[in-house]
């Protein structure tokens, strides 16, 4: 003969079956409220939540809360009708000392459980707690990996897919991010007076945030360059647009530079990036200009120099990612170094090549990349 069994006695005896399961976590059953059982379960090192146990029609419902907020939902099968008498057996899911859900089993009186079944059901509860974590974990990772492809695509679609053909001029350019996803950045901009721009960028960042601080640095300074030319007015007007939105703890350092391909005179200014080289016949030069890394202070002012380049002068535009490669003594590459290279015979791509196997060498071939890599080269042929 069977009975209905009502949602009270239901609930107050799966509280009684809470009650010996997790003893050993401090359980304390709370009273039926409005159809509902709350117990609190203390668990070591963590907020303490309870579990809330609410019957509707053929089914019950668990799920846990910590400061009445929900902590996550479980749903469990469970007949509200059964023989008298019906047995029911409780094993939670937990996994890292995280309470996840619970597992409920009903059968009639008169088929006892043995210890053979309770130790499967304890293992079946074991095995849902590991599967629901790691199906946990690879929604994160999934969501991660989908994020750096947005990231990755962002940023090879804001990289120039050529370089302009200049007579006269020959140009190289290497862009190698440490990760699926960097911070550097460089661009190529051909300007309405017939002159060229050119910039190297670095965002303090990786991934999403960086590649979208990157597009907007890049899309603000392309459309600024088309009215202002003035590397030194179009890097405070960056500036002013950044400044407002910037993330917190970002910045962005940049070079641009604007070359008239007939007399050779390159208008620079910088804000905060590495010092661009300048090879001539007589040594390696450093162009200097003093500025503050674009959004971080509303207001700033960007000097401009000027440098003209002769036959044979070969410029190299860089990021950080040269000077501080370390090798396995943590010894960075540095300046100097660097500054040698360019002074050898190469350059062009000859130089990028160049550049990239003295860093090889110098922090082994197995040693993994730290930062980004990028490399602009501008010579004139003639």
């Amino acid at each position: 003969m069977t009975r209905a069994v009502p949602i009270d006695e239901l609930l107050l005896q799966l509280a009684e079956t809470l009650r010996d399961s997790i003893a050993a976590g401090g359980a304390e059953i709370w009273t039926v409220v409005d159809g509902a059982l709350e117990l609190s379960v203390a668990v070591p090192d963590r907020p303490q939540p309870r579990i809330v146990l609410e019957a509707h029609e053929r089914e019950v419902v668990a799920h846990t809360r910590v400061g009445g907020s929900t902590w996550i939902g479980v749903w469990i099968p469970a007949l509200l009708t059964g023989r008298e008498g019906s047995a029911i057996r409780v094993a939670p899911i937990a996994h890292l000392g995280e309470l996840l859900g619970l597992i409920v089993v009903s059968r009639s009186e008169e088929d006892a459980y043995d210890a053979e079944e309770d130790r499967v059901l304890a293992e079946l509860a074991r095995q849902v707690g590991l599967a629901m974590h790691n199906v946990r974990l690879d929604s994160a990772m999934q969501k991660s990996l989908a994020e750096l492809e947005v990231a990755r695509l962002i940023q090879l679609n804001f990289l120039p897919k050529r370089l302009p053909d200049l007579p006269g001029w020959d140009m190289a350019a290497c862009y190698r991010p440490a990760r699926v996803v960097g911070g550097d950045f460089y661009d190529v901009i051909p300007l309405p007076d017939g002159r060229i721009g050119f910039v190297v960028g670095d965002v303090t960042d990786k991934g999403v945030p960086a590649a979208l601080v990157m597009s907007a640095t890049r899309s603000v300074l392309r459309a600024s360059a088309q009215r202002l030319i003035e590397p030194g007015a179009v890097l405070e007007r960056v500036n002013e647009h950044l400044v407002p939105d910037m993330p917190e703890k970002m910045f962005v350092t940049c070079l641009y530079g604007v070359l008239d391909p007939v007399g050779g005179r390159l208008l620079f200014a910088n804000a905060g990036h590495d010092l661009p080289y300048v090879k001539t016949p007589d040594g390696v030069l450093e162009l200097r200009a003093r500025g503050m890394p674009l959004g971080l202070l509303a207001g700033m002012h960007y000097e401009e120099k000027e440098i003209t380049l002769r036959s044979g002068d070969s410029v190299l535009l860089h990021s950080d990612g040269i000077a501080e490669a370390h090798n396995s003594q943590r010894e960075m590459f540095g300046f100097p170094r660097l500054k040698e290279t360019v002074a050898g015979t190469a350059v062009g791509q000859a130089l990028i090549d160049r550049v990239l196997s003295e860093v090889e060498a110098f922090v082994g071939p197995d040693a993994e990349q730290e930062d980004d890599i990028t490399l602009v080269t501008l010579v004139r042929t003639a």
